[in-house]
C-alpha cells in the first residue's frame, strides 16, 4: 500500500482548509446565518400631537395603510439582501399598540448590518370617516395615494446592528412610520403624500427579541 508523503498530507490539508473557508463565504453551515424581521407600526406621537412640516396641522385620525411590502438589510449601503418577496400587509395607523409583521422571521447572514430598507408598494392610506384633520372633518372615508403618485416609496436608513447565529434570539428591524406628520389637510385634500415626506417622518430601530 501506498501512504502519503509529508508534500502531498499538506497539499490535501490546504484544500481541506480552502474548502472550509468558501463554505462560510457561502452561508455553508448553522453559524453563518441568524434569524431577522421586519416590523412595521404607526403609534400616535403622544410628546407632541402637532405635527411638523409644510401645511402641519393638528391631526386626530385613524385608518389603514395597505400596500406591498418588503425590507432589506445592507452591510454597507451598497449591496441589498431582501428578507423576502413583496408582501401584502395592512397597517393601522395612529394605533397605540397594532404593529405589523412584514415577512415574519427570515433567515439572515450572521454579521454587522449598517443600513436597512422598508419598500412600500401600490401603497394607500385609507383615513376613516369621523378623522379630523387640521380644519377637516372627514364625512366618508377618504383614501390617499402613499409615494406620489406611482404609490411606491423606499425609506431608506441608517442604523447599526448585529444578526446573531444564537438560535434562541432574532433581530427584529422595526419601522415606525409616524403618519401624524404627513396625513396633513394639505395631503388629504391633495390625495397624495409624495415620497419625501414619508422618508424623513420614517423612524427605524433594531432590537434583540427571544424566539419564545
Amino acid at each position: 500500500m501506498r501512504t502519503m508523503r509529508g508534500r502531498e498530507w499538506l497539499a490535501v490539508a490546504l484544500a481541506v482548509m480552502a474548502f472550509v473557508v468558501i463554505g462560510c463565504e457561502n452561508g455553508v453551515g448553522s453559524s453563518s446565518e441568524g434569524r431577522a424581521q421586519g416590523v412595521v407600526k404607526d403609534h400616535p406621537q403622544q410628546a407632541n400631537p402637532k405635527v411638523s412640516g409644510a401645511g402641519a396641522t393638528s391631526a386626530t385620525f385613524t385608518g389603514d395603510l395597505t400596500a406591498n411590502t418588503f425590507v432589506s438589510l445592507s452591510a454597507d449601503g451598497t449591496t441589498w439582501v431582501d428578507l423576502g418577496s413583496p408582501n401584502g400587509i395592512t397597517i393601522k395607523l395612529q394605533n397605540t399598540t397594532d404593529s405589523t409583521n412584514v415577512h415574519g422571521e427570515q433567515d439572515a447572514r450572521v454579521g454587522t448590518y449598517a443600513r436597512v430598507r422598508l419598500v412600500l408598494q401600490n401603497a394607500t392610506a385609507t383615513i376613516k370617516a369621523g378623522s379630523t384633520i387640521g380644519s377637516l372633518t372627514l364625512t366618508s372615508d377618504t383614501t390617499v395615494k402613499v409615494g406620489g403618485t406611482d404609490q411606491r416609496v423606499e425609506i431608506d436608513k441608517a442604523v447599526s446592528f448585529q444578526v446573531s447565529s444564537e438560535t434562541s434570539f432574532r433581530t427584529a428591524i422595526v419601522f415606525e412610520l409616524n403618519a401624524e406628520q404627513w396625513i396633513t389637510e394639505q395631503s388629504v385634500q391633495a390625495g397624495v403624500v409624495e415620497d419625501t415626506a414619508i422618508q424623513q417622518a420614517t423612524t427605524v430601530a433594531a432590537r434583540t427579541e427571544s424566539r419564545s
